[in-house]
């Protein structure tokens, strides 16, 4: 889109993403609250007050549940709280926000679109502008220049794999993480196009906003530097300084985040070789690639299935994408526009191929919502290109008209996979389908039919993830729960016991064993029980008010 596309087209333009945006995923804001949901917003007292400010910027994200975690999400907790002095604990507002930065998310897609497409706009055949690209074929400009950039932003707007980022509120941190990167990125851009150094104080302001959304922001310098060296070595070698405040967010925000959780790395969750970890990179990079193009059959959690060489056919496919993902990036260094695209869909899921650091599982769709710009505006560019490359009208019209279909197929995918993310029950019920062999899958599933009053539909899932992982200690936890709950008292104690062997430090269960005890009218029982609890937990108020209440046990 160049400089002289009329500002009623480029507003129409806008329009007409946010129009789409809210069209697809508008039944979003009647949703109520789910998965982590529940503890992140209705549990969670430092979202209360911005009092609370400063120890979510100087703890770890579950801090507030006396939880040690390695993730450091501040602006999660600054983005809530705004929330909740607008909503409360209304979910309806919490989905709108949700919604809206979606659609201001395509918008910069869109932007960036258009600035790439202007860029070639004005380099003509066989010249050199800033170390851009060398066009061999004529620009032909024409009313059709605003379609490439609205398609980039529509496309993003309508993937169906950005469904679970925009319906599950909790993952507000990759909304936020996407916008400020995304904003900063494009700042740099527009100043290295000349367009004034205000553009450069506003990309090295977005940047820490970036980074206390999500750790992966770290890649921003990376990025920007790619930029630099697509456009010529020389120009990224004399521009060094440029980076130079970003190094120095960089340096800030790792000393603050290591003095409030420690590091940047996760914890080991998963124990593989140094072999398997290597092999089983390739499957997950094939499975990455093929929900970004293929956006079906879309799960809450997939199970990861260890491919044990490189010769299983999954490892040879993830081989197979990573060489030609490669080469196309090589091919693509003097093409910046195809260059940078590629370094967006790549720079993100780096991390995640580290799978010992992942816990439920080791991929998950969210982490391919940044990357899915970088797919927009190289499949928009790409169609660009194309009708630059031709006179043939019905060419045209046949790009484009499957490029329409496509978007209306990305559509009815988003409002799909949308209703799936309604409530919990629906939620895991779609996932238990999915991922039966997945413990996370039935455990949570017993607790939606739990909170429904169902204790044989929670009974029932809860002793399926036990079956599928038997110190799995928060399913015996609440399967003594639930048989607490129906009364099956013996059973009750035998999970709850159960749960204290797998981890001797729950007080909760002590003290429910207690209860029991205490409703069987075997006090002495119940006092030991209490005992128990509050060795372990001493400002336990509840468990020495009952001990008080059946006076130590002495009844």
């Amino acid at each position: 889109m160049n400089r002289k596309t009329p500002g009623k087209i480029k507003a129409a333009c806008v329009l007409i993403i946010i129009a789409a945006t809210f069209g697809a995923y508008a039944m979003t804001i009647g949703h109520g609250f789910a998965y982590d949901d529940h503890e992140l917003i209705l549990n969670n007292r430092w979202i209360t007050d911005f009092r609370y400010l400063p120890q979510a910027f100087t703890s770890s994200l579950w801090s507030f549940k006396g939880m040690v975690s390695n993730t450091y999400r501040p602006v999660l907790h600054l983005v809530f709280t705004a929330e909740y002095r607008l909503f409360g604990q209304n979910p309806s507002g919490y989905h709108f926000i949700s919604v809206a930065l979606h659609a201001v998310n395509a918008l910069v897609v869109f932007l960036i679109s258009s600035f790439f497409i202007s860029e070639r706009d004005q380099v003509k055949p066989g010249s050199l502008r800033g170390h851009a690209r060398v066009f061999r074929f004529p620009v032909k400009r024409g009313g059709n220049r605003w379609l490439p950039p609205l398609f980039a932003g529509l496309i993003f707007s309508l993937h169906p794999i950005n469904s679970e980022v925009v319906s599950w509120v909790s993952a507000i941190t990759e909304l936020t993480y996407t916008l400020f990167l995304l904003l900063s990125f494009y700042f740099y851009i527009r100043f290295r196009a000349g367009e004034g150094r205000a553009f450069y104080q506003l990309s090295v302001l977005s940047f820490p906003l970036a980074l206390f959304s999500k750790e992966t922001a770290v890649m921003l310098p990376m990025l920007i530097a790619a930029y630099d060296l697509s456009g010529g070595g020389a120009s990224f070698i004399r521009r060094w300084k440029g980076y130079l405040p970003y190094i120095l967010v960089i340096i800030l925000y790792m000393a603050l985040r290591t003095a409030s959780v420690g590091g940047l790395l996760h914890h080991k969750q998963i124990s593989l070789s140094g072999y398997e970890l290597l092999v089983n990179i390739f499957p997950l990079i094939f499975k990455y690639a093929w929900k970004l193009v293929l956006p079906i059959g879309l799960n809450a959690i997939y199970v990861m299935e260890y491919a044990a060489s490189l010769w299983e056919p999954k490892a040879i496919a993830g081989v197979s994408v990573s060489a030609l993902f490669l080469a196309s990036v090589l091919l693509s260094l003097r093409k910046r526009p195809v260059f940078i695209c590629l370094v967006i869909i790549a720079l993100p899921l780096l991390p995640v191929l580290y799978i010992p650091a992942l816990s439920n599982a080791a991929f998950a769709e969210r982490y391919l919502y940044l990357p899915s710009a970088g797919f927009a505006i190289l499949i928009s560019y790409g169609f660009d290109a194309l009708l630059n490359r031709t006179d043939n009208r019905k060419t045209r019209m046949a790009v484009t008209a499957l490029l329409a279909l496509a978007l209306a197929l990305y559509s009815i995918g988003s409002v799909k996979r949308s209703l799936v993310w309604k409530d919990d029950f629906t939620l895991w019920q779609d996932t238990v389908e999915k991922s039966p062999s997945s413990k996370y899958a039935h455990y949570n599933l017993a607790l939606a039919y739990r909170d429904r009053g169902d204790t044989g539909g929670a009974i029932g899932h809860l002793s399926e993830a036990v079956r599928l992982d038997g110190s799995y200690e928060d399913a015996h936890y609440n399967l003594g729960w639930v048989y607490d709950y129906s009364g099956d008292y013996d059973k009750a104690i035998a999970h709850y016991r159960e749960a204290i062997r797998l981890n001797p430090d729950s007080a909760d269960a002590y003290f429910n064993i207690g209860m029991i005890y205490k409703k069987k009218g075997l006090y002495n029982e119940a006092a030991q029980e209490l005992k128990e609890a509050l060795k372990i937990r001493p400002d336990y108020g509840e468990a020495k008010r009952e001990l008080d209440g059946i006076g130590g046990g002495r009844l």
